[in-house]
């Protein structure tokens, strides 16, 4: 459900304090940590005790308040073959700011996900910079939606709640129009646009016809970007027939009308057409949707009949991740680390349900948990490994790669002339797959190198971003 927060007065670093009603199943929660990070945002840490020790990281931020200098975003790294490359958060986190020049402050994992020949992809719905990038497939699962300006949307976003529409853009940039497509693969009505993806040769009297070269030879997948290889005048409008190749697509506009002029003047070599898909519904205007699984809060309600499997480690103490929204605006990411007695055993997901409650998160949803759940926070200008993640190597707590990453960036590039992000990849709309790994977190271990501090570093794989490794005293572990 899509929710406008009510904003209330109030300074968020005293907001951290705030949490629940006294109601919620979960123990009253202070902080043994707060810092503020400046900009808006506050990160804490709690050592608290429920069924065995627990440790939670969270970072607090109104993304929609004018005095906040963050917001929050979901990126990943792209395989170079239309799909998504197995990540550490560190290099999610270090490809993002290649791309913007935008600073991470904080991050975590993000949706469950799924080994597949052309690498992972997540299970849920997947939306970056606005644009639908994967509809989950699977109908029990969800995912959360978020603009920045106060906005969100919680639950399924599926074909039902989306709307594929035309993006171009001339070679120079200085014109840009997104059309609805009226007709796919078949001759639009008077004043109406069609796309043909299928390949053949087509006949079409009196309309606009464009052959567009598409990046990917699948065009049924999207969004599918493609380039303009018009380099004659011709006529607004023609008779006859068009031919469409493999890896091209065709936009026909029926009639001589502003769409089909606009086309005219703008649609030359070089211009870009893109065939993307929007999410619509309760999730329009959703410029970002990561997917998880359970939703554990709704409009002030926690949900009391979260899933209890053992197979995906919903009923047995797991770390945890979670997102959600406070009734202010303020939006927090969560990180619960687990399956280390003595430090922290991790909670159910219906205890990650009440605790999500107890911090005041009027609507939240479940992220990948158990060796996924990760937390960095930047620390003296570096992004440090907070948490202790579960799984091991070498004897040591390391991460593990996943499919995308929940970051918390500044709004703004700190140096000028750095490039805006380029556009995502194509990744399709999702197939249903088994999840792998406990609770579908699948992915590999990474290694661990000890630099000449005391703390061992951690190199993300093939970016040279380093990651400072806190080593936390642990009872029992």
């Amino acid at each position: 459900m899509k929710k406008k927060a009510l904003f209330l007065t109030g300074i968020l670093m005293a907001g951290v304090f705030l949490l629940g009603c006294g109601a919620s199943p979960a123990p009253a929660l202070t902080p043994d940590v707060t810092q503020d990070m400046g900009g808006g945002a506050v990160y804490a840490h709690y050592d608290f005790e429920w069924d065995g020790a627990q440790k939670l990281f969270t970072i607090a931020c109104d993304p929609s308040s004018e005095q906040s200098e963050y917001e929050f975003v979901v990126h990943h790294i792209s395989n170079g073959q239309g799909g998504y490359a197995a990540s550490y958060v560190a290099d999610i986190a270090a490809d993002f700011e290649e791309r913007t020049g935008r600073k991470v402050l904080a991050a975590t994992n993000g949706d469950f996900f799924m080994n597949a020949s052309s690498g992972v992809g997540p299970v849920e719905s997947y939306v970056k910079d606005g644009i639908v990038l994967n509809l989950g497939a699977y109908s029990w699962k969800h995912c959360f939606g978020f603009d920045n300006n106060g906005n969100t949307a919680i639950g399924r976003l599926d074909l039902n709640n989306t709307v594929v529409r035309l993006n171009v853009t001339s070679a120079d940039g200085s014109a840009s129009q997104v059309f609805e497509i009226d007709a796919f693969n078949r001759e639009p009505a008077d004043g109406g646009l069609a796309v043909y993806t299928n390949t053949g040769t087509f006949t079409v009297n009196g309309a606009a016809k464009y052959v567009i070269v598409a990046e990917s030879a699948n065009t049924t997948q999207y969004p599918v970007y493609g380039t303009s290889r018009r380099t004659v005048e011709g006529e607004v409008i023609s008779d006859g027939s068009f031919t469409v190749s493999s890896g091209q697509f065709a936009i026909v506009v029926k009639g001589d009308n502003e769409i089909s002029r606009w086309l005219y003047e703008n649609l030359y070599y070089g211009a870009q057409a893109d065939i993307v898909r929007y999410p619509a519904g309760e999730f329009e205007g959703m410029k970002y949707v990561v997917g998880g699984w359970c939703i554990l809060t709704e409009d002030g309600a926690v949900n009391e009949a979260c899933r209890t499997d053992t197979e995906n480690a919903g009923g047995v103490p797991a770390p945890r991740t979670f997102f959600g929204i406070r009734e202010d605006g303020t939006m927090m990411l969560c990180a619960l680390d687990g399956r280390q007695a003595g430090y922290s055993v991790g909670l159910t997901v219906q205890q990650e349900a009440y605790l999500a409650e107890e911090l005041g998160l009027v609507t939240a949803i479940e992220l990948d948990g158990g060796g996924s759940t990760t937390f960095l926070l930047r620390q003296d200008d570096a992004l440090t490994l907070m948490n202790s993640p579960s799984d091991i190597s070498g004897g040591e707590h390391v991460p593990r790669r996943v499919c995308n990453a929940v970051l918390l960036v500044e709004k703004t590039a700190a140096q000028e002339g750095v490039e805006d992000e380029e556009p995502p990849s194509q990744s399709g709309d999702g197939e249903p797959a088994a999840p792998s790994g406990d609770g579908g977190e699948g992915g590999c271990t990474g290694t661990v190198r000890f630099g000449a501090g005391a703390a061992p570093a951690f190199i993300a794989a093939g970016t040279g971003a380093m990651v400072i490794f806190v080593r936390r005293k642990k009872k029992g572990n």
